[in-house]
C-alpha cells in the first residue's frame, strides 16, 4: 500500500513538473529576454546627429548642435531637446516581439507600406551620425492594439531594406509636423497687467488706448474726439489681451520679405515698466511678428517691481526671440488691424 502511494506521489509530482515546464516554454519570452530591436543605435547613442520624419505629406529633419536639437525647415530655430532625445531613447529601448506578414499587399493592416499614399499612417524614420552615416532607416507603422492591460505597448515596424515586418515592444511617439517639435507657448502676460497700447498702421494712423490705474474695467481712447465715443467693452478689452498666450505655429529667421503692405508696429506697457515692441503682418497669407523687450526706468507706479528683475526678464526674452519671426494666431493679428474708425462711434 505505501509502494502504491509512493509511486502515485511521484508520478504526480512529475507530471506537474512537465507540465510547468510545458507552459514555460509555451510562454512569451520575458522582457530581459527579448533582443533589441536596433542594437546597433543602443551601442551609438551619443553618435545620433541627423534625425528624419517623414510621412506622406510633411517632413522633419532635425539637426544636434552641441547639446540642442534645430528644426532645420525652421531655419535651425531651437526644437524641445528633451522630447527628442526621448524619442531617441525610445526607438533604442524597442525589443523584438515577433515576426509579421512579408507580403507587401498586408501591409497596410500593419502600417508599414509607408508613406507612399494620403491614406498612409506610415512615417518612414531615419537617424543619422556624425559622420552622415545611418544607423535606422526603419517604417513606424500603426500600434499595437489589445484588449488586454497585461499587454505592454507595442508597435509594428519594417526596416526598409527588408521585406520582413515585425511586432516590437515599446512606444515611440512620432509626429511628422513641425510645430509638435518646438515650444509653441511663446508669451503669456495677463491683459490685467497692460497699461497702454499704441497701434501705428504703415500709413501713419496712430491711436494709443490707456489705464490710468491697474484693475480698471476697460480702456480709454488717447484724445478721443468730442463727437466720437468708444466701441463696446467687449471690442476695446481685446487690445489688452494682445500678448495673452500667444502660441506659434511656425517660425523663420527674421529677414527682409517681398509684398507686405499690412504692416502693424503695436508698443505695449505694462504697470510695472516692461515695454513690448511688436510688429506684425502677413506673409504667404499666414501672421507673423517680432518681438523686441525693454524696460521704462520713469515707470513710476505702484506696482512696479524690482527694476532688476524686470531688466533680466527683457534681457533674456530678447536672447530667446530677437532675430526670429513668429507665426502667431490670426485673432490676434485681427487685433491689431483695427483702425480709429473701428473702434469708435459718433455720439449720438
Amino acid at each position: 500500500m505505501f509502494n502504491k502511494l509512493s509511486l502515485f506521489t511521484l508520478i504526480t509530482i512529475v507530471t506537474i513538473i512537465l507540465a510547468t515546464v510545458f507552459v514555460n516554454l509555451r510562454a512569451p519570452q520575458t522582457e530581459k529576454e527579448k533582443p533589441l530591436f536596433f542594437p546597433e543605435l543602443k551601442d551609438n547613442i551619443d553618435q545620433v546627429a541627423k534625425i528624419s520624419i517623414q510621412s506622406f505629406d510633411n517632413t522633419l529633419n532635425l539637426s544636434k548642435q552641441g547639446n540642442k536639437w534645430l528644426v532645420d525647415e525652421y531655419d535651425g530655430y531651437p526644437a524641445l531637446t528633451d522630447k527628442v532625445n526621448n524619442a531617441v531613447l525610445e526607438l533604442a529601448d524597442l525589443k523584438l516581439n515577433s515576426p509579421k506578414t512579408a507580403l507587401e499587399r498586408l501591409y497596410p493592416r500593419l502600417g508599414v507600406e509607408g508613406p507612399i499614399t494620403e491614406e498612409s499612417t506610415s512615417k518612414l524614420l531615419t537617424i543619422n551620425n556624425v559622420q552622415n552615416e545611418t544607423l535606422v532607416n526603419v517604417i513606424v507603422g500603426n500600434p499595437r492594439r489589445s484588449s488586454t492591460a497585461q499587454n505592454r505597448p507595442g508597435l509594428y515596424v519594417r526596416k526598409q531594406d527588408d521585406q520582413q515586418s515585425y511586432l516590437v515592444d515599446g512606444r515611440l511617439e512620432l509626429s511628422a509636423k513641425l510645430k509638435n517639435w518646438i515650444e509653441r507657448s511663446l508669451l503669456d502676460i495677463p491683459a490685467e497687467d497692460i497699461q497702454r497700447v499704441t497701434i501705428r498702421h504703415d500709413d501713419g494712423e496712430q491711436f494709443s488706448l490707456f489705464k490710468t490705474v491697474k484693475g480698471e474695467d476697460t480702456f480709454q481712447l488717447e484724445n478721443l474726439p468730442d463727437d466720437k465715443r468708444l466701441a463696446p467693452e467687449i471690442v476695446i478689452n481685446r487690445f489688452g489681451a494682445i500678448l495673452s498666450d500667444i502660441q506659434i505655429s511656425s517660425v523663420m529667421k527674421d529677414k527682409s520679405l517681398e509684398n507686405i503692405s499690412d504692416k502693424v508696429n503695436t508698443g505695449i506697457m505694462t504697470f510695472d515698466g516692461l515695454e513690448v515692441y511688436m510688429e506684425a503682418f502677413t506673409y504667404e497669407g499666414r501672421p507673423y511678428a517680432s518681438f523686441v523687450f525693454s524696460v521704462n526706468a520713469e515707470n513710476n507706479s505702484n506696482d512696479a517691481i524690482d527694476k532688476s528683475k524686470l531688466e533680466q526678464y527683457a534681457s533674456n526674452m530678447n536672447s530667446k526671440l530677437q532675430g526670429w519671426l513668429f507665426e502667431i494666431q490670426g485673432f490676434k493679428f485681427d487685433i491689431l488691424k483695427n483702425r480709429l474708425a473701428q473702434i469708435t462711434r459718433d455720439d449720438n
